[in-house]
């Protein structure tokens, strides 16, 4: 239903419970929002800086990402498809994107290839997360790193650290930032 829930514990103290749930649901399985970003507005560079867009058609691995990555600190927000990871970065234009290739319709090839075409969205790093390995079709179209699956979640995380600083976009920012710490 595209709703929440967290837990917040403290040994001796005890554990809060907070639910999130949608007025309307539209769609489910086509976007997951956290609670962060789901008024809809568009991020300030602040926002932006630490929100990661999702993108993969397997509802299970977009749940996995979600959790994992709310709790690293990420705001998250995951696409269902391509089409809809594509409206999603032209909208919010997130510090990040993870993106799998093989999906039905628009695979993660022709998602890459939009987002590099399009001025509005070509510096935001993408990551491809996906058990084909072609690696260089992944960097001659312009990912910014290849994941093969299973993902390596902690180095993942630090990629996605190197992307989030002050609303820095591209591997250059990326790499800069990395030699500043």
């Amino acid at each position: 239903m595209g709703g929440d829930i967290t837990v917040r514990s403290e040994p001796g103290r005890g554990s809060d419970f907070t639910a999130h749930l949608p007025v309307e649901v539209t769609d489910p399985q086509a976007v997951r929002v956290s609670d962060s970003t789901a008024s809809g507005a568009t991020p300030d560079a602040d926002h932006r800086a630490g929100t990661v867009l999702v993108v993969d058609d397997d509802p299970a691995v977009r749940d996995l990402m979600q959790r994992y990555l709310d709790r690293e600190g990420f705001r998250v927000v995951a696409a269902a498809n391509g089409h809809e990871g594509l409206r999603l970065a032209r909208q919010l234009r997130p510090a990040a994107i993870t993106l799998d290739v093989l999906m039905p319709g628009m695979d993660g090839w022709d998602v890459l290839t939009a987002l590099k075409a399009d001025p509005g969205t070509a510096d935001i790093p993408v990551i491809m997360l996906t058990i084909a390995d072609d690696r260089n079709l992944g960097h001659a179209l312009g990912a910014a790193e290849y994941l093969t699956k299973p993902i390596d979640r902690d180095r993942l995380a630090g990629l996605l650290r190197q992307y989030r600083g002050n609303g820095e976009r591209g591997t250059a920012a990326a790499e800069a930032q990395t030699r500043n710490t």
